[in-house]
């Protein structure tokens, strides 16, 4: 866990001291779980799909956006429907937010830039994380999309960024039913505990105000429902992949 969209579910989980955690970026997570490295951990959505025979799905939780995120944005120095043939630089740390651009410039403007995969100069940037969310607040960029924005314009569905996954050799652990269950009843009260949550986090760092912490963790939905699968079933698909799901299920799948 690094960045602060997953504060809240981390700051209640490190009261246990019987957890052990890894704290790094998405793309971090995802390599480590892919190496059975943890038990447990969100990890972004097209980790799962790139390898479900790895892991099993903690069912009804993870990150997603009914509309903004706020923390997923691209800026740009002119139009988005202007980018065709320009340079975009995607950040590493998430695949997942990477290919959910490619889709919208593809298939919802009908543009193709140039993604460059390191940090050069370019007509715009993808931003993930605590950069994109200080930059959501106080960017001047002539240009800032919200990906989930604009995602939910084009498709009238939310956007799972990131799944609570296990590794496929950890449902028998009985740690396993007592995680799940602490999840999912953190993961229901963030938003009437955000002002709580932004007074801990503040502790620890003053990058950000009350108030920007409280709307950013309202914004955020941290259970998935219907619509939510539907929506990363819809993206699955746009991408090429069957969908195939395997839940958890109280020490079974």
């Amino acid at each position: 866990m690094k960045f602060i969209n997953i504060f809240p579910l981390f700051w209640n989980l490190e009261q246990n001291p019987e957890y052990k955690f890894f704290y790094g970026v998405p793309s971090d997570l995802n390599g480590i779980m892919q190496k059975d490295g943890l038990d447990a951990s969100p990890v972004s959505s097209l980790e799962y799909m790139n390898r479900p025979e790895k892991y099993i799905i903690l069912n009804g939780i993870g990150i997603c956006a009914k509309n903004k995120v706020k923390s997923v944005i691209l800026q740009s120095d002119c139009p988005i429907e202007e980018l065709d043939g320009k340079r975009i630089y995607l950040t590493g740390q998430s695949l997942t937010s990477a290919y959910l651009l490619r889709i919208i410039m593809d298939k919802f403007y009908n543009v193709a830039p140039e993604y460059a995969e390191h940090r050069q100069p370019g007509d715009a940037y993808l931003l993930i994380g605590d950069q994109a969310l200080k930059s959501y607040y106080e960017s001047k960029t002539k240009y800032t999309y919200d990906l989930a924005e604009l995602w939910h314009k084009h498709t009238g569905l939310p956007f799972v960024f990131s799944l609570w996954l296990i590794s496929a050799g950890a449902e028998e652990k009985p740690e396993i039913k007592i995680l799940y269950e602490n999840l999912l009843r953190i993961s229901l009260t963030v938003h009437e505990k955000a002002d709580f949550y932004a007074e801990q986090y503040l502790l620890r760092d003053a990058a950000f105000s009350k108030s920007q912490l409280t709307d950013y963790w309202r914004t955020l939905y941290y259970t998935i429902g219907d619509a939510e699968i539907k929506g990363l079933e819809l993206y699955y698909k746009m991408l090429g992949y069957a969908p195939k799901w395997r839940y958890y299920n109280q020490g079974g799948v």
